[in-house]
């Protein structure tokens, strides 16, 4: 084995995972949210093939002798020859990236809309559940003949004990309205 394609191989390797190793550590100290960290993640790739690809380049171009002969001259010239698959090669793989960072991107949109429709349906079904439980109330409040007894009494006599036994029977529908709500937040909150 050439001695000096060991060395740009070792060179290459040893960056290669020190890249992969030291920048997702990187992304994930600096970086929360998952749509940054995707888009991060895509940029430190195309950042990677054009590091490496320049490392490449150094490698090779440091490893060749100063004078070309004839038969280094052609091998310049089949180096040359491949140039143009090589930058079709790199451009595939970027649009490649480009192309999963888009569909990942997509699809985490996808769900997240899922997720925020999920909630959205359970609150709606939260606050309809609340509406009828109102609506209960008022009923019960409407159909009290006593309480509308009590009522008529206040209103058409002016009698403040009918008006506190009003004000103390709508206390009590409201105390026990808001002893419901606060079970219920109190249950929302342990579920947490």
């Amino acid at each position: 084995m050439n001695l000096r394609i060991a060395r740009v191989v070792l060179v290459y390797a040893v960056f290669a995972s020190g890249w992969i190793l030291f920048s997702d550590s990187l992304v994930s100290v600096w970086l929360s949210d998952p749509d940054s960290i995707a888009a991060a993640s895509t940029l430190k790739g195309w950042v990677f093939v054009a590091v490496t690809s320049l490392l490449l380049w150094a490698l090779l171009h440091r490893q060749m002798p100063g004078g070309m002969s004839a038969p280094s001259a052609r091998r310049g010239a089949g180096v040359r020859a491949l140039v143009l698959p090589f930058v079709l090669f790199a451009l595939g793989v970027v649009a490649l990236a480009y192309g999963s960072a888009v569909f990942t991107l997509r699809e985490r949109n996808t769900q997240e809309f899922r997720r925020l429709e999920a909630i959205a349906d359970l609150k709606s079904g939260q606050l309809s559940q609340w509406l009828d439980e109102r609506r209960a109330d008022a009923r019960a409040v409407a159909g009290n003949s006593g309480l509308s007894a009590l009522h008529e009494k206040w209103r058409r006599d002016h009698d403040e004990e009918a008006r506190a036994g009003v004000l103390a029977a709508l206390d009590s529908v409201r105390s026990a309205s808001t002893t419901v709500v606060w079970r219920w937040w109190t249950a929302r909150g342990s579920n947490c």
